[in-house]
């Protein structure tokens, strides 16, 4: 009787552990065996990233900072194992060189802008713009928000490719 009273138990608190893993902590940091599928998002970062890349004059070679607390950036390693200069960061460094493409977790924002306005010295100062449109930040898996800034010169790069030359339109327009 003991022991089935035993495996009882053990039944049950097994039962408990597997309810609290699927329902309620199965997307917690703080459960080691969730596993996130990454958002359809993650194309997007990989998208955007590869623009930039096309522009830069080092293409897949471009300096790539991400940065994020606990190194919470997986799966973007897979995703940039193409680029051979990506750089994985758990805060921001002051004393690295800024790369012309940053994601960042919203957490280090903070220290990112301090790095960038503050620390840096004004005669090496570039502007940087967010890369993802409205409200700024994609979603890595859930509950991980990235930001992504794009150096000025390279945003402008990629803008001036992405529009049209108009003598090619008029061109091509009267031929029809």
């Amino acid at each position: 009787m003991i022991i089935l009273l035993l495996l009882f138990d053990i039944s049950v608190h097994l039962f408990w552990q597997a309810h609290l893993s699927s329902y309620k902590f199965y997307a917690d940091s703080r459960n080691p065996y969730v596993y996130a599928h990454p958002t359809t998002e993650v194309f997007e970062i990989v998208k955007r990233v590869e623009q930039y890349a096309e522009v830069h004059e080092d293409g897949h070679n471009m300096p790539i900072q991400v940065i994020c607390p606990g190194d919470d950036y997986w799966p973007l390693p897979w995703y940039f194992r193409s680029f051979t200069n990506v750089g994985w960061w758990n805060k921001v460094d002051n004393e690295a060189p800024l790369a012309p493409v940053i994601i960042a977790s919203p957490a280090v924002e903070a220290d990112l802008a301090r790095k960038l306005w503050e620390l840096t010295p004004v005669e090496e100062r570039q502007m940087y713009f967010p890369f993802f449109d409205d409200p700024y930040y994609v979603w890595l898996r859930p509950e991980v928000e990235l930001l992504g800034f794009v150096r000025k010169d390279l945003w402008e790069a990629c803008q001036r490719k992405s529009v049209p030359d108009p003598n090619e339109l008029i061109r091509k327009a009267s031929e029809k």
